[in-house]
């Protein structure tokens, strides 16, 4: 069978909106970026059709391309992924765009991010800050393994420091004097985690589920943040679809000011941030 005849009896088999994207990327990983269309007529063997079928057999049941792929592009950086670490998404980014503004013309800032997974948000942050210092703070062991790969793939400076820690624990272990903390912390209600599609509860739950109503989370960053951050240092959060007032009222119960919010492309109020009292 040839490149181009497999491509598209994959494509019909996966019946859903992104199958020709899905399926692109499965065989640009295979045969190089845009083989289908430069060599159409190359021959598959019929151990790699095998995979392929395979690969498209669980997609079909729910399992995520990213996890697949072994891989999963974030803000210009390719970062490692699979089973047990939080996919990266693009809603993500304006929590980046927004930390990198709020930092502009800060001198050696020290930055921290609180749940953070595979460490897109700051391995992206410190791709950007040639001066910065920045702790990638996760608790789970398999989240921490993606982690660590990440900062060794990406981060050639060595402004990233891996911290295991539980930022609902003992925050004497989590760092201080900090100019920054960033975090996109499981947000996930009770309820809408029976609501989850396939592809998502393939994801670990321990990077979802945000206790009943979502905001466990941001209730204890917001009071720990307070004696984290520096006088004047900035608490900079991910939010779900809906959660940013309650996000905003948790940063004004816990004494910041300046408290405001940026929205993804999707028109969604994404990112919600406060300034520790000066």
């Amino acid at each position: 069978m040839t490149v181009s005849q497999l491509f598209v009896e994959l494509k019909n088999q996966l019946d859903r909106d992104t199958a020709a994207f899905d399926i692109t990327q499965l065989f640009d990983r295979r045969f190089g970026r845009n083989a289908r269309l430069l060599r159409p007529d190359m021959s598959i063997s019929d151990e790699v059709e095998a995979a392929l079928r395979g690969e498209v057999s669980k997609l079909k049941s729910g399992y995520p391309l990213q996890y697949i792929l072994g891989e999963w592009d974030f803000y210009g950086l390719t970062f490692k992924v699979g089973e047990g670490v939080l996919i990266p998404r693009a809603d993500t980014e304006i929590s980046v765009e927004t930390a990198l503004e709020l930092l502009k013309g800060k001198a050696k800032p020290r930055i921290a991010d609180f749940c953070a997974g595979s460490g897109a948000i700051a391995l992206a942050l410190a791709s950007q800050l040639s001066d910065c210092e920045v702790y990638a703070v996760e608790l789970f062991d398999a989240a921490f393994d993606y982690l660590s790969q990440n900062i060794s793939a990406l981060d050639k400076n060595n402004r990233v420091n891996a911290v295991k820690a539980d930022v609902l624990g003992d925050i004497s272990r989590l760092p201080s004097g900090l100019d920054m903390i960033v975090s996109n912390p499981p947000y996930i209600t009770a309820d809408e985690m029976k609501e989850l599609s396939d592809e998502v509860k393939c994801e670990p739950e321990t990077a979802l589920f945000g206790g009943d109503d979502g905001l466990i989370f941001y209730r204890s960053i917001a009071e720990s943040a307070q004696m984290l951050l520096n006088n004047g240092g900035w608490l900079v959060f991910e939010g779900g679809w809906k959660q940013a007032q309650d996000i905003k009222n948790i940063l004004k119960q816990n004494g910041f000011t300046d408290i405001s919010s940026a929205f993804d492309a999707g028109g969604i109020e994404r990112c919600i941030y406060g300034r520790r009292s000066v």
